[in-house]
C-alpha cells in the first residue's frame, strides 16, 4: 500500500482506521510480522494517528523528499493468531 488518504470531508469517522486494521490482517495472514510507515516531519497529524494506532517511531531520514523535508518512520509488531 502506497498511502492511505481520507479526503477531508470523511476522517475522523474511522475510515483509515479500518483501512489499517484490514490491511494488518492481510499482512498477519501471509505471515507477515511487522508493518512500516512513515509520514512527512511536517505532517504532524500522521504522525499523531500513527502513533494512535500503534506505532512506534523508529528513524528520521532528514531532507529526503522533493522540497528538503525529512521523513519520520514508524514500525508495528503484528500479532500472529493461533492457529
Amino acid at each position: 500500500m502506497a498511502q492511505i488518504w481520507i479526503n477531508a470531508d470523511y476522517r475522523n469517522k474511522g475510515i483509515g482506521k479500518s483501512i489499517l486494521i484490514y490491511f494488518e490482517q492481510y499482512l498477519c495472514e501471509n505471515n507477515h510480522t511487522i508493518l512500516l510507515s512513515s509520514s512527512m516531519e511536517n505532517n504532524k497529524n500522521a504522525q499523531v494517528w500513527h502513533k494512535y494506532m500503534g506505532f512506534k517511531d523508529c528513524g528520521t531520514i532528514a531532507e529526503i523528499n522533493d522540497d528538503n523535508t525529512g521523513e519520520v518512520f514508524f514500525r508495528k509488531s503484528l500479532k500472529q493468531s493461533k492457529d
